[in-house]
């Protein structure tokens, strides 16, 4: 039972590998584009041969993929090596709160569409906050501020950095003041509401524990606290995955079929949801893989075609690494898909 999306994003997956292998050791790519025609013309003589034209088939879109990967790979980490600015410099940087979060001395800030100094940086920058910063912002706020920029090194003791997978290329600390205009964020502004509702109505111990259980962000959970989960061996409740993507559309279909909505309808409402809810969580790679599995299966049944589920794997990886091919080398990426890849094969 051979799964053409199985060979796909496994063709992707070692096409990414190899991008990754000719960028750290420098090789010219030129070898890497020979191999995928070599391959090609081998396995089209063998069709020819044997008169099957599964594994022509199979092979040129294997090679497709392949190229694919290596070179979004390739390209993503020349451009994150590469820096529009010099390291070390003092600049004044503008940009979009694209994150926020909580360090061990204080805030951070991620920002998104930056300049330093009227240069576009082709990059994120982290932001690292005093405790008495200026102006109030949050996700989608304009900001500008001072600071002695420095760039990330890709390849950090041998590995790939793990800014990386962000594109964040560049940090620096806030010297003196922020200054900042308000900005929207549908999805930021939908995340800070569900936050003020629960810390409104509940201690804000079990206010933190539900909002990272409904929204994977667990930064406002005391260290004592979130250390005593991940002893206990629980702590993946607070990683947005099948399990709330599943909950979601299981109340929405049972919903949708007491109502007796249309097929296409149900599940017209059902897909959206399970990403609208991805896109509140910040698309987490788990939460994107649930999703798009989901919608997979959505899809299939409503063509009345039967939903394998080592293809609808295999899809999911394959729409996300396209997308953003260094997520290959993430924990998250790796932990998901294995998790269920292994659920799936055994079970």
């Amino acid at each position: 039972n051979i799964r053409l999306p199985v060979i796909i994003a496994f063709s992707l997956i070692c096409g990414i590998a190899a991008g990754y292998f000719f960028e750290y050791y420098k090789i010219s790519l030129i070898w890497l584009i020979a191999v995928a025609p070599l391959s090609a013309i081998t396995f089209t003589i063998l069709s020819i041969l044997f008169k099957n034209w599964r594994p022509f088939v199979f092979t040129i879109l294997a090679c497709i993929f392949f190229i694919l990967g290596a070179l979004g790979c390739y390209f993503k980490l020349v451009n994150y090596s590469s820096a529009e600015i010099i390291d070390g410099n003092t600049y004044r940087i503008t940009g979009t709160v694209f994150e926020k979060g909580i360090y061990s001395n204080g805030e951070y800030i991620i920002l998104n569409g930056t300049e330093a100094n009227n240069i576009n940086l082709k990059g994120k920058i982290i932001v690292y906050l005093n405790k008495e910063y200026g102006d109030y912002c949050d996700i989608g706020y304009k900001v500008t501020l001072f600071g002695i920029v420095n760039t990330y090194n890709t390849y950090p003791y041998g590995k790939l950095n793990y800014y990386a997978e962000e594109n964040v290329k560049y940090r620096t600390y806030a010297l003196g003041e922020i200054k900042s205009e308000y900005g929207f964020s549908f999805f930021g502004t939908i995340r800070n509401r569900i936050k003020n509702i629960l810390f409104d109505n509940l201690s804000s111990d079990t206010a933190a524990i539900c909002y990272a259980m409904l929204t994977g962000n667990s930064q406002n959970i005391d260290d004592d606290t979130l250390q005593n989960f991940r002893y206990g061996g629980i702590a993946h409740i607070f990683a947005v995955s099948g399990l709330h993507v599943g909950i979601i559309f299981g109340i929405l279909s049972f919903l949708c079929k007491k109502l007796k909505f249309n097929k296409y309808v149900s599940a017209t409402i059902c897909i959206f949801a399970v990403f609208f809810y991805s896109a509140v969580c910040g698309f987490t790679l788990s939460s994107v893989r649930a999703a798009t599995m989901c919608a997979v299966s959505i899809i299939c049944k409503l063509f009345y075609q039967k939903s394998d589920r080592l293809n609808t794997l295999a899809f999911a990886a394959t729409a996300i690494l396209l997308i953003t091919p260094l997520s290959l080398f993430s924990a998250g990426f790796q932990l998901s898909f294995c998790a269920v890849g292994g659920i799936l094969v055994i079970s």
